[in-house]
């Protein structure tokens, strides 16, 4: 029976420990990630009682401290038993407690911990006053009525106070045609919204098909004293050459549900019109475009720039605007697939000259940044749909609004069959090259749900509806899922909204963007949130 009195006690202290250390050691990618994305849900309910709100790992590293120390106290049969033990095992079991029942999470009922702790208490003491009472001693001598109130004054000694520990914590391809280069004349014609009594100026079918880059004839850009401080910051944190270096955490996610087909950061980027260096208005902008930087539905974000996987699409949007409800449905071309940064860099943000015959040079302006966010690719079986939420910029402004750009927004997705005719003015004079498999899809349908691989294939034509409820339908959790405890799609999103918030935190609106396309922002536009 010696043994059996510590059981209780090491059930406790087992628990308290792995507590701990899913807290404290980041190495234990898979559990460190669950217990820290349920901390960056939990973690506002628990202050100004519990510090770090605004800082999860400082705050992961607080909490995981005092449990391990508590772990200790309940484990150590010296302390088992004192006041504050017991006042520690109640207040963070309740605590956790009560912010995951603020939460609507799933939470453990802290009686059961608390009965614990008491059991502890009497067990220990009941078994040591058992042991004064009986038998003699070691020299023969019955126990007196004095030593027994000795032993069982240690049994209830408060522990001496615990000082609180601490914890530091691809190759290349043959270049894509662009949309601009595919299409005769897509601009306003598409929108078919025409200025009235402005004729199409002849520049204008230059800058729609002007994309690709020319070097020879690009000016050159004085580079700052900020651009080599920056550049010199970047290659001190990142070393000579790491081309492997990412945010993104492998595997960190095991609770994913079933209806995330993909997740990841999207930019949204505009290229003002031929010849115009400050747009003012929607009518000056030449075309939207959104860059899909995927990422594995159980991926996590660490902290740093998201780095390049050479997986990066451009989605072209000829409306230059984004549908709002389900009466707006506008056809959006996949650009280019499989992109590294260094592409996008040199083929897509650079602007470029070129000499007409009518009016000499004309400038295609560089393009400019107008949000960052994170994005996740959702199926319930009938339909697809993307969800958003922007992160930067914190506040948006006129230029987000005309762009049609929400904090939180989601589109369905329908990818069209390309053997079925296409409207006039949405051809390709190439279509998509589907696999068999996904062809096969098809059928004789016209469109089918939207798919990762659809998105990763050259000219494919996705239509995007809006939808006017916010994300409710994009982020509905499956029956299946709820039942095997899974994430709910909800969460998903708004986690990955808070990683990549952290990840880049200190950092202008655009040094974040350049940086995760591995450029400088001192060589391009700032965001615009104004016209």
């Amino acid at each position: 029976m010696g043994f059996l009195r510590h059981v209780p006690a090491l059930f406790l202290a087992t628990e308290l420990f792995i507590a701990a250390i899913g807290r404290l050691v980041p190495a234990l990618r898979t559990f460190h990630g669950k217990v820290r994305r349920k901390t960056l849900r939990t973690a506002p309910e628990l202050y100004p009682v519990v510090p770090f709100r605004d800082d999860i790992q400082a705050h992961l590293r607080y909490v995981g401290t005092w449990l391990f120390v508590t772990g200790l106290l309940v484990a150590i049969p010296a302390t088992r038993g004192a006041r504050a033990t017991l006042g520690l095992v109640l207040f963070w079991t309740g605590a956790g407690a009560w912010s995951q029942w603020r939460c609507g999470m799933a939470y453990r009922v802290p009686v059961f911990n608390a009965a614990l702790g008491v059991l502890h208490i009497d067990t220990y003491k009941m078994v040591s006053t058992r042991s004064s009472d009986g038998g003699p001693k070691a020299n023969g001598s019955q126990a007196t009525a004095g030593e027994k109130h000795e032993l069982d004054k240690e049994g209830g000694a408060a522990s001496p106070d615990a000082k609180r520990t601490k914890t530091e914590d691809d190759g290349k391809g043959e270049r894509q045609l662009t949309i601009e280069e595919s299409i005769a004349g897509p601009g306003d014609k598409v929108d078919g919204k025409q200025q009235e009594g402005k004729d199409k100026e002849p520049d204008q079918k230059v800058e729609e098909k002007a994309t690709e880059i020319n070097t020879e004839e690009k000016a050159p850009k004085e580079e700052t004293a900020e651009d080599v401080k920056e550049a010199l910051e970047k290659h001190e944190a990142n070393g000579a050459s790491k081309p492997n270096d990412t945010a993104e955490e492998p595997h960190a996610d095991p609770d994913v549900p079933s209806t995330v087909m993909e997740k990841g950061i999207l930019y949204f980027f505009f290229r003002p019109r031929v010849n115009t260096e400050h747009p003012e208005e929607v009518n000056d902008i030449a075309r939207s475009y959104i860059i899909l930087r995927p990422m594995a539905p159980d991926a996590g974000l660490g902290s740093g720039p998201i780095g390049d996987a050479g997986n990066s699409r451009v989605l072209a949007l000829p409306k230059k605007t984004l549908p709002q409800s389900g009466r707006e449905r506008y056809m959006v071309f996949v650009n280019r697939t499989g992109t590294s940064f260094e592409t996008l860099k040199n083929e897509f943000l650079e602007g470029e000259k070129r000499e007409t015959k009518t009016k000499g040079t004309s400038v295609v302006p560089e393009a400019v940044p107008a949000a960052e966010g994170v994005y996740m690719l959702t199926s319930n079986g009938r339909e697809s749909h993307l969800a958003y939420a922007v992160t930067r910029p914190n506040e948006l402004g006129e230029v987000q609004s005309d762009l049609g750009l929400k904090k939180q927004g989601s589109f369905v997705l329908s990818t069209k069959n390309p053997k079925t005719p296409a409207p006039q003015n949405t051809q390709l004079p190439e279509g998509p090259e589907f696999s068999k498999e996904i062809q096969d899809e098809f059928r004789d349908l016209r469109w089918q749900p939207s798919k990762p691989a659809h998105l990763d294939t050259l000219n494919a034509q996705i239509l995007f509806i809006g939808e006017s409820g916010g994300i409710d339908k994009a982020v509905e959790p499956r029956k299946k899922d709820q039942k095997e405890g899974k994430e709910e799609p909800r969460e998903v999103l708004e986690e990955l909204e808070e990683e990549d918030l952290a990840r880049m935190k200190g950092l202008s609106d655009s040094d974040a963007v350049f940086r995760d396309l591995e450029t400088h922002a001192g060589q391009y536009p700032d965001m615009m949130t104004t016209f």
